[in-house]
């Protein structure tokens, strides 16, 4: 428990091991593990990994929802809704994670996608700029600017969601939204979120040694690409050290073994005592941001079914306090 103050976040414990989450949580940790932990972030490699993205693109899109490209001046990205939904005032906007530095709408397509069918809501998938030809302010700008183009077309209630440094970015761009004296998002659902650019506390973590995805050591290195000069602990920069109070209701998602953990636990601990309603959900037995593989194993798609139940609820609280 954070020490702030006694309140805490309600704390569930999902998910269980199956034959393709062990064999999920098996190949995470042979093959992307020493990837991740090899891979150079700086030269000509580096600028190689858009080509995960580009790969993606070979996964068959989703039959089941429309999808419009969306490419104004300030905003980028793909505006999805399920085929027999008719279009609402509220919406879900995703914000894909990648460490700041890899994957895109197509890595990220399907889950985007099933959450638009669940929900019955528009899905706005951003395309933000990221490293390495982009830094951190730059990805929260790009964020903010697709919250703005959301509520210019319309969009009473806005549902932020993402995982890893998509989960960072929800947040980042809910306390944008605060201090613009912008309306606040109905809800906030993050996966996996890297919120603490402070790797202290996550690094003296019994988890990092346990990821099977992460490799911890690799974090602080990160850390300086996405904030060149700056200081980790500026609220600007890691939302967890921002101003919570006025945030609206919470749910995140974090694996047992993961190294994120840590940030997930305790960014949930500071939204309780600041008052924010907040559910974190720890799954055992799962990779980091497992949500994102869905149509791979059940208990992803149980995660994703939480996500869709959560925006619903959000959206007509919202629907509910304006009728009011």
């Amino acid at each position: 428990m954070s020490v702030e103050g006694q309140r805490m976040a309600k704390v569930e414990h999902r998910g269980g091991k199956n034959l393709r989450s062990r064999l999920i949580y098996v190949l995470t940790r042979l093959f992307a593990y020493p990837t991740l932990r090899l891979w150079p972030l700086k030269g000509p490699l580096a600028l190689a990994v858009p080509l995960v993205d580009v790969f993606c693109r070979l996964i068959p899109r989703p039959r089941y929802v429309t999808i419009e490209r969306i490419a104004t001046p300030a905003v980028r990205g793909e505006l999805m809704r399920a085929k027999a939904s008719e279009p609402g005032k509220g919406a879900l906007m995703y914000l894909h994670g990648g460490a700041f530095l890899f994957c895109g709408l197509a890595s990220h397509r399907r889950v985007a996608a099933r959450l638009a069918r669940l929900t019955g809501l528009t899905v706005l998938s951003v395309d933000y700029r990221h490293l390495p030809k982009a830094v951190l302010a730059d990805s929260l700008a790009d964020c903010l600017a697709a919250y703005e183009w959301l509520l210019a077309e319309g969009v009473e209630s806005v549902v932020l969601s993402g995982d890893s440094a998509g989960g960072h970015l929800a947040f980042a761009t809910a306390l944008g939204a605060v201090r613009a004296g912008l309306p606040v998002p109905a809800g906030i659902a993050a996966i996996s979120p890297w919120i603490d650019f402070d790797d202290t506390e996550r690094l003296a973590h019994p988890n990092r040694s346990r990821d099977p995805f992460i490799p911890a050591a690799r974090l602080p290195a990160l850390t300086a690409l996405c904030l060149p000069g700056e200081v980790p602990i500026d609220p600007l920069r890691s939302p967890i050290n921002g101003a919570l109070a006025e945030l609206p209701p919470c749910l995140i998602l974090a694996c047992a073994t993961e190294v994120l953990r840590s940030d997930a636990e305790r960014m949930a601990d500071r939204l309780a005592v600041a008052g924010v309603p907040t559910e974190l959900q720890i799954w055992d037995g799962q990779v980091h941001a497992f949500p994102v593989l869905a149509g791979f194993m059940p208990q992803s798609a149980q995660a994703v079914d939480e996500i869709a139940a959560f925006t619903r609820e959000m959206v007509a609280g919202t629907a509910s306090r304006s009728v009011a």
